[in-house]
């Protein structure tokens, strides 16, 4: 049943999309199968890196669900990310993360490093979660 979902969310035109609504309000977009390094969260942005994951803060689970887009870049996208840079991918699959570890969706990925731009409509908590990589 999982395997149909993710499969009909990876089919939309490339993209993939889902909704979270999760007591942690936090995504992680990282390699999908190695050992991370999980950034130190503060309380300053809502954006947090290493050169292995991602963190992003959402919106507070009191105050509703988050949409994530995840896709392969090619959008043209004017207005300038929130984060614009590299995870390492090893296993040359990346994927977003919820905190329990569940995979939420996943993509492979051509090389050990990839580009990662990530936009947000709000800077502390975001109820849509654009990622682009490739």
């Amino acid at each position: 049943m999982q395997g149909a979902f993710i499969k009909d969310l990876v089919s939309r035109d490339g993209r993939a999309r889902s909704q979270i609504k999760d007591p942690y309000s936090i995504i992680f977009v990282v390699d999908a199968k190695h050992e991370v390094s999980v950034p130190s969260i503060d309380h300053s942005g809502n954006i947090w890196w290493t050169a292995s994951c991602v963190a992003v803060g959402c919106i507070s689970y009191m105050d509703g669900k988050a949409e994530l887009t995840f896709a392969r870049r090619g959008a043209d996208i004017s207005a300038q990310p929130a984060f614009d840079g590299s995870v390492e991918t090893p296993s040359r699959s990346l994927a977003v993360l919820a905190p329990d570890a569940e995979i939420l969706m996943t993509a492979d990925v051509p090389s050990f490093s990839t580009r990662v731009q990530i936009w947000t409509n709000h800077p502390t908590e975001p109820d849509k979660i654009d990622i682009f990589f490739g």
